[in-house]
């Protein structure tokens, strides 16, 4: 049996391996300052939401004459002299009127 041979026809594949590269295809991280600029900005909101509100404390113990400093006394000089001291035949005098 070893010594017939066939006559079938032979097919031979070549395979040619070619080196490829493999490239990562991911994105770009975010830049470390975007990040820093949302919390910088979250930080920076915060205070100043904190001053206007202390600065609203101040001032409304500062009307109430419970602090006696000169930060708002502008303010409290010119809402007092548009303060209504009385009405008179219809006609509203304030305190500037009277000094």
């Amino acid at each position: 049996m070893n010594d017939q041979q066939t006559d079938a026809p032979t097919t031979t594949t070549e395979t040619t391996i070619t080196p490829t590269e493999v490239v990562a295809t991911t994105s770009a991280p975010a830049p470390a300052g975007a990040h820093l600029s949302r919390h910088a900005m979250w930080y920076i909101l915060a205070f100043v939401v904190v001053a206007i509100t202390s600065m609203g404390l101040w001032f409304l113990l500062e009307r109430d004459g419970r602090v006696n400093t000169t930060v708002f006394s502008g303010i409290t000089s010119f809402m007092k002299q548009q303060q209504t001291a009385g009405v008179v035949n219809g006609t509203k005098i304030t305190m500037l009127d009277f000094e």
